[in-house]
């Protein structure tokens, strides 16, 4: 399609070091095909040229309409993006697209507007804006399932308790999840749902007590696998999940974002991701961007234990199955979430 090959050109535009002028190496205009634009934004100084080449999925040459045209003879002339301006795709080094999928298929209640698959989400800055979108949302939700709702911030929100949630749900499983994706926030039910009591904080620092030796309700970081269990076959239903993944893929090509990076494949159980990688992205013809896939150091030491570096380095050299390529390194996950004021020395 004309308009992913121009994203992919758009990735180079960056490189090309004199806008103004064509910086062709290129004799002729065999299979070379000259996209014409208001502008031509190369982040280099100087004015933009209103023309850029491409050959292959490369940038050959910029420069003006007129000038390109005389190099490169034969070029076919597209004139598609007329009235409009190209830039370079933004590059996202940083995503986890699980996480994401499982976000973008979740009711969201964040502090200050969010982009979201069908538009902004409205921001609630204040607590008692978030107390009430919560109570709707659980109001019209009447399936009477385990109900997860996203975009909860301390920071912004101000302290949430078990007591809390227990107003808004006695009965039902209710749970909270932090804008920061590292703590869970559950009501009574929920907590004895889970199986999460007192005595688990001896086990983990992430489950928290107040004074008087009481679950708050607020389990976070080490805690996580005292939650995972019942909330996972939740958030990652199949078709949950490429709800999400689709949701997540729209946002990005939205938002011009062309080249994304996963730095945390394998965090969750690898059958999970890979299936929904598959499923649902294949390709930068298919999908639109392109993804990277940064290995989760963790996780592959749980999944292949002594041979985890050569199955990294398998996957990366094409030689082991991926769903998408790998590169030959690992991420180490040394923090915790500032957003939620978690991080410590």
């Amino acid at each position: 399609m004309k308009h992913q090959i121009l994203v992919a050109a758009a990735l180079a535009v960056a490189a090309c070091s004199q806008p103004q002028e064509s910086t062709s190496s290129v004799e002729a205009g065999d299979g070379v095909v000259i996209y014409v634009a208001d502008r031509i934004i190369t982040m280099e100084p100087g004015e933009a040229p209103n023309a850029v080449a491409v050959s292959n999925g490369k940038i050959v040459a910029t420069g003006s309409k007129e000038t390109l045209i005389a190099e490169l003879v034969g070029a076919e002339l597209d004139e598609t993006f007329t009235g409009k301006t190209i830039l370079p795709g933004f590059i996202d080094p940083h995503i986890h697209m699980d996480l994401s999928s499982i976000q973008y298929a979740t009711p969201m209640t964040p502090p200050w507007p969010m982009a979201g698959p069908g538009g902004m989400v409205e921001g609630l800055p204040t607590r008692e804006q978030f107390l009430e979108a919560v109570a709707d949302i659980e109001a019209a939700d009447d399936s009477g399932s385990p109900l997860i709702i996203y975009g909860y911030h301390n920071l912004v929100h101000g302290d949430l308790t078990r007591t809390d949630l227990d107003a808004i749900a006695s009965d039902r499983r209710l749970i909270i999840w932090h804008y920061s994706s590292h703590d869970w926030y559950l009501n009574s039910a929920a907590l004895e749902w889970a199986g999460i009591d007192a005595s688990l904080h001896e086990t983990y620092e992430g489950v928290a007590l107040d004074e008087a030796g009481e679950l708050t309700g607020r389990i976070y970081e080490d805690a996580l696998p005292a939650i995972l269990p019942k909330v996972l076959p939740i958030l990652a239903h199949p078709d949950r999940l490429a709800e999400g993944t689709q949701n997540f893929s729209h946002l990005l090509r939205s938002g011009g974002v062309t080249t994304v990076a996963d730095l945390a494949y394998g965090v969750f159980p690898l059958p999970l991701a890979d299936h929904n990688i598959a499923a649902n992205w294949k390709s930068l013809e298919h999908s639109g961007y392109r993804l990277y896939l940064v290995p989760e150091h963790r996780g592959f030491v749980r999944e292949f234990g002594d041979a985890a570096v050569d199955t990294v380095l398998g996957m990366s050299a094409g030689e082991t199955d991926a769903p998408a390529p790998v590169l030959p390194q690992v991420k180490f996950f040394t923090d915790a979430a500032f957003y939620s004021q978690n991080m410590k020395l």
